[in-house]
């Protein structure tokens, strides 16, 4: 029984799911939009909001931990340069932002119209 789980599976083990999400995030940090399936956008949103709202207060320790998550040099640059003063008026929750961000619906209409 699947009680208390968290997360999607996506039919991959859990090194291959981390490493998939770091690529995705850094992916989605470094060109803003990314075209990917429904499920991965839908997960991907847990490991990119936190990263936005680290970003928001640019320290070194933030900056650390934002590293420890992508391991991408360029991928922090981003994030604190642009993304996080981009969110810094964002409230709580960056769901909106994320709904126009991955487009995702628009990504699934077009993968629909090409296949």
């Amino acid at each position: 029984m699947r009680h208390r789980k968290s997360g999607r599976q996506l039919n991959r083990n859990s090194s291959h799911r981390q490493a998939m999400f770091r690529n995705l995030a850094s992916a989605l940090v470094s060109h803003e939009i990314i075209k990917t399936t429904l499920p991965k956008a839908k997960e991907l949103r847990r490991v990119v909001e936190p990263l936005i709202t680290l970003a928001k207060v640019d320290s070194v320790a933030n900056r650390r931990l934002a590293f420890a998550r992508t391991r991408n040099v360029e991928t922090v640059a981003k994030l604190f340069n642009e993304l996080g003063p981009r969110f810094a008026s964002t409230c709580r929750w960056l769901h909106s932002h994320f709904e126009m961000w991955f487009s995702v619906q628009a990504i699934m209409h077009q993968w629909h119209t090409l296949s």
